[in-house]
């Protein structure tokens, strides 16, 4: 049995952001498999026993949780944050499932550019450090395994020696899809349809299953739905989430 700290970048509430998300999954699957599953998070959480602790660490716990566990898994600005994790003996998986260096350059663009610099230069170098030190690495999906093995090969992790040890590089990054619950879901009662403030009962609903953040555009539904609504009057677009956290500007 493997011990494994999953250590989350943000908030683990019963709302909660996609990073928060994956790695509450990835821990529930890793826990089914007979792993020994510590989740450690920023801040206090609300969600019900999960059968593996949940423990919120502080800059100092962080590095003495670490250093209990056979494998760290960390995510974000995790390292960033708490640099010295990086040298805990602990095997680290870096999970990169969220570009978000990318994901910066659509948040911050409306910022003035001393900002946009400063963020970039941030997130890039996070990215940096996560490289450099992983043991191992996930993403979620091939198309981002190419793009996260240009950044391996710019920092010289694709070399001649992983090379020889696994032509496909399978055993230095592979997919892991985000995922979703196990259990399939039920329904038990409604959960749009007159509950939510605007929609009726026999109202058409179009979900859209995320947070109103500009890198999806969400502003070409909005005008859509809205050249909808004559011919379609009890068409309803809802939004499962709301703004992100660190948006700057407007849609």
């Amino acid at each position: 049995m493997t011990s494994v700290l999953v250590v989350a970048n943000g908030p683990m509430q019963r709302q909660m952001a996609g990073p928060s998300i994956r790695c509450l999954e990835l821990s529930r699957v890793l826990h089914a498999r007979g792993h020994q599953v510590t989740v450690a998070l920023p801040a206090p959480t609300d969600l019900p026993d999960q059968g593996f602790p949940l423990v919120v660490y502080t800059a100092d716990s962080i590095v003495s949780l670490a250093r209990r566990a056979d494998v760290v898994l960390v995510q974000g600005y995790v390292l960033r944050r708490h640099p010295d994790l990086a040298h805990v003996h602990s095997r680290i998986v870096v999970d990169l499932y969220d570009p978000f260096p990318l994901e910066n350059l659509l948040v911050f663009q409306r910022a003035p550019m001393e900002r946009r610099e400063a963020e970039h230069l941030e997130s890039i170098t996070a990215i940096w450090e996560q490289l450099a030190r992983g043991d191992f690495f996930l993403c979620s999906s091939e198309r981002q395994r190419d793009f996260w093995v240009g950044g391996l090969t710019a920092m010289n992790r694709v070399n001649p020696y992983t090379y020889s040890e696994d032509p496909t590089l399978r055993n230095l990054i592979d997919v892991v899809p985000f995922g979703i619950p196990s259990v399939p879901a039920s329904s038990t009662q409604r959960a749009i349809r007159s509950r939510v403030a605007g929609v009726g009962r026999d109202d058409i609903v179009l979900l859209w299953g995320g947070g109103v953040y500009n890198w999806f555009d969400p502003a070409i539904l909005i005008r859509a739905v809205g050249r909808l609504a004559d011919r379609h009057p009890r068409l309803r677009l809802v939004f499962m989430g709301g703004a992100h956290q660190r948006h700057v500007g407007t849609v």
